[in-house]
């Protein structure tokens, strides 16, 4: 019962908006959208860019819209597999290029000394 006193106390609420758009002064865009609610009926008048779209919707349509779940899990089920699940096991990361350039570098700067050790062993004989 308080949901059809509820209804009864709403007054008749009305909404106006529209979006124009000019570039270089030619009108690029035109939308214009007008609803007003009763209580009983929500009554939309829409215009947008030449086409026009006009829709009564009673209670039950309006309830019917809004209960449409935005994703395909519940809340509760992505609460639940988000804070909840089982924890998730930590893989261990690829060596970066960085770390493989840096071991490269390496070899390289003892292949250097090795040249150099070799030709200053020749150069004491």
């Amino acid at each position: 019962m308080a949901s059809q006193t509820q209804a009864s106390q709403i007054q008749a609420s009305q909404i106006q908006a529209s979006n124009i758009a000019f570039v270089n002064g030619q009108l690029v865009r035109a939308d214009e959208l007008k609803a007003s609610y009763d209580g009983k009926h929500l009554e939309i008048d829409i215009n947008k860019n030449g086409q026009h779209f006009a829709k009564i919707l009673n209670n039950k349509d309006i309830e019917r819209i809004l209960s449409q779940p935005a994703h395909k899990l519940s809340l509760d089920q992505r609460l639940q597999r988000d804070f909840l699940g089982p924890s998730k096991s930590i893989k261990k990361s690829k060596k970066s290029k960085k770390s493989k350039k840096s071991k490269k570098n390496k070899k390289s700067k003892k292949n250097k000394k090795s040249k150099k050790s070799k030709k200053s062993k020749k150069n004491k004989k």
